[in-house]
């Protein structure tokens, strides 16, 4: 759950009790006074009787708002343990996020040079979750395979790690990890005095489009 959304629904929720709250207290004031009327007239049945009725459609009213407000309850309830997993979430990812970094590294240094194509196609391969990869990064990829294969690791336990920071470094960064489309669409929407940078930004796409052609 994003942040904006809890802050939406949070908003949505102290609305909703707030335009009860008040009503409900008025009720309580009016079931209170009712029933001291009565106590003062206890012997005027027929002002007792129409107490009692109007006690009795006050106490219904009393009870739906109740009802309301233990909806709402329930829903702060759920919206709290959302936030809470996220936060669990957040906390399990941000701290490996470190190790994988360093883990990086090692397979860095075990790879030299060829670790620039390995880790560019094994994130373009998770970024635009494609089903494999290309011909002309099977070669760089093999050679990761072999170094994984001196420390009994696969290349599909490597990608989840590279998901796994991806999706630790979202979460950090409180950023939705949109599509190529969707970020083409948002320049469409691009601020009118930040529009010197949207013809590079489409260049950027563009090339995308192109080497993913390849």
């Amino acid at each position: 759950m994003e942040v904006e959304t809890a802050k939406l629904e949070f908003n949505t929720l102290r609305s909703k009790n707030s335009k009860i709250i008040e009503p409900f207290r008025n009720l309580c004031c009016e079931n209170e006074n009712l029933v001291i009327k009565m106590a003062e007239n206890i012997d005027d049945r027929s002002l007792i009787a129409s107490n009692l009725d109007e006690l009795y459609d006050s106490t219904k009213r009393v009870t739906s708002m109740m009802e309301q407000q233990n909806g709402i309850t329930q829903d702060l309830f759920i919206l709290t343990n959302k936030l809470l997993k996220k936060t669990e979430n957040s906390n399990a990812l941000s701290g490996y996020r470190d190790w994988i970094s360093y883990f990086y590294k090692a397979v860095a240094n075990e790879l030299g040079p060829v670790w620039l194509y390995v880790r560019f196609s094994v994130f373009r391969k998770i970024r635009e979750e494609r089903s494999n990869y290309v011909g002309s990064e099977q070669e760089c990829i093999s050679r990761l395979r072999e170094v994984f294969g001196g420390i009994n690791m696969s290349l599909q336990d490597f990608e989840m790690l590279v998901l796994m920071k991806i999706k630790s470094n979202k979460e950090f960064h409180g950023d939705e990890l949109e599509t190529r489309a969707q970020a083409k669409e948002r320049l469409q929407k691009f601020p009118d005095e930040m529009k010197c940078f949207k013809e590079p930004l489409l260049k950027l796409f563009n090339a995308f489009d192109i080497w993913n052609r390849q």
